[in-house]
């Protein structure tokens, strides 16, 4: 048996998120929501393969969002890996974005617009059985699983500020772990769960973080003029994939335990995003 990294590259553009944002009527914390799902050359229609993932148990399915219906909103779709099995399983007419299976590939989270809000639901993994997680007048949005699924790490601005908040997987239980005036976002699970890594720009531009799940020893990674974005973790835990526009264009970076930092792309054009690292056994 060996291990297949697979690195998952968004290639999206400001000025399309911006227009596109724009269009629809979303706030900062949605439009940067969007801009970290959509995946470049995944079909017609704006389609997103959102945090593609493979259950690790069969290793069958893909979760994305589109809307390739023509409604006009985002549609929770899921279907084989090799392109097979098309189905919309979360159809509603308010949209609904970022989905993400749990480990065990049973449930699926994302965020909806339904209810005149932006609030955090699941289903499971035929679409059946819509719970809402949150309920709140802010925007709750990015669900993430933690890897034994008894958590979900997510972004919200409840308190005034796009921060990291963690909640049981049945939405009975929350806690904020960050508390800054300047945005922290998108939070990624250590594989052994015991750590997040996240974006904050506390420091007055956008560098990589890493905490203990229960948001203490907060630790700056990057330390760049130029925005590094988007964290992911890699399967072994040792290395982190993410975003940076330190030479003048976004690029895809790793870096090890060490804090040793390599570009993978080297492009005129932006390369990434969003970069997803799943690992197929």
């Amino acid at each position: 048996m060996f291990i297949k990294v697979c690195i998952q590259i968004l290639i999206m553009s400001l000025e399309y998120i911006t227009k596109f944002s724009r269009k629809i009527g979303l706030t900062a914390l949605v439009a940067a929501t969007l801009g970290a799902t959509y995946l470049t050359g995944c079909g017609r229609n704006e389609e997103t393969r959102s945090n593609l993932q493979t259950k690790l148990y069969e290793q069958t399915k893909i979760a994305f969002q589109s809307d390739r219906d023509g409604n006009g909103v985002n549609e929770i779709y899921t279907m084989n890996i090799d392109g097979s099995g098309l189905k919309n399983i979360v159809n509603s007419s308010y949209g609904n974005a970022a989905p993400f299976w749990s480990p065990d590939g049973s449930k699926i989270a994302f965020f909806s617009f339904r209810n005149s809000n932006v609030d955090i639901y699941i289903a499971n993994n035929d679409g059946s059985n819509v719970k809402r997680l949150t309920d709140h007048p802010s925007e709750d949005a990015y669900p993430v699983w933690s890897p034994d699924g008894k958590m979900i790490a997510f972004m919200s601005n409840r308190d005034g500020n796009d921060e990291i908040y963690v909640m049981t997987s049945d939405g009975i239980k929350f806690a904020r772990l960050t508390i800054n005036g300047a945005p922290d976002r998108f939070p990624s699970w250590s594989p052994d769960g015991e750590k997040i890594v996240f974006s904050s720009e506390r420091d007055g531009n956008y560098e990589i973080y890493v905490m203990y799940t229960s948001g203490n020893n907060q630790i700056r990674l990057t330390n760049n003029s130029e925005p590094d974005t988007f964290p992911s973790f890699s399967p072994d835990g040792k290395q982190i994939m993410f975003t940076s526009q330190r030479e003048r264009n976004m690029e895809i970076y790793t870096m090890s335990e060490d804090g040793n930092q390599k570009n993978l792309t080297n492009h005129i054009a932006p390369d990434a995003f969003f970069v997803l690292v799943s690992r197929w056994e």
